[in-house]
């Protein structure tokens, strides 16, 4: 997956990529702090331009040790997970996204949290399609 980063002045750094269509239990993006250093995850915004194909396929997005999604967390949308089933802008800040208006997520330089991923649950995703945006904030 290629990782796009943009810097503004104010230290605010945007990653993102393309998400990858999947069966259950997938990895449809792992992004590794691209700073080297502990930042702050603001927000997480999912853009489903197609739409996963299986009713109830779900996205869980959350930190994570290693890109294969070791110990995936919940910090940007819940357990239960994103609908993949429906083309939309999902943003973690947006309640009615589902998502947990987490405020700072601490982003590990290395090692354990230092992944941000989402995993396909339960349902296949085979025809998904779309970007994720992760922002952050130096510590």
């Amino acid at each position: 997956m290629i990782v796009v980063n943009f810097s503004d002045m104010e230290g605010t750094l945007v990653s993102s990529g393309t998400l990858t269509a999947g069966n259950a239990n997938a990895i449809a993006f792992a992004a590794i702090n691209p700073a080297g250093a502990v930042r702050f995850a603001t927000k997480v915004v999912i853009d489903v331009t197609t739409p996963g194909g299986t009713a109830g396929s779900l996205l869980q997005v959350g930190l994570a040790d290693a890109a294969d999604g070791t110990n995936i967390g919940t910090e940007f949308f819940p357990a239960a997970g994103l609908d993949l089933n429906t083309a939309a802008i999902n943003d973690s800040w947006n309640t009615t996204d589902t998502g947990v208006q987490v405020k700072f997520v601490v982003w590990a330089a290395s090692g354990a949290d230092s992944y941000i991923v989402g995993k396909i649950l339960t349902q296949n995703a085979a025809s998904l399609a779309g970007k994720y945006y992760i922002y952050s904030v130096p510590r």
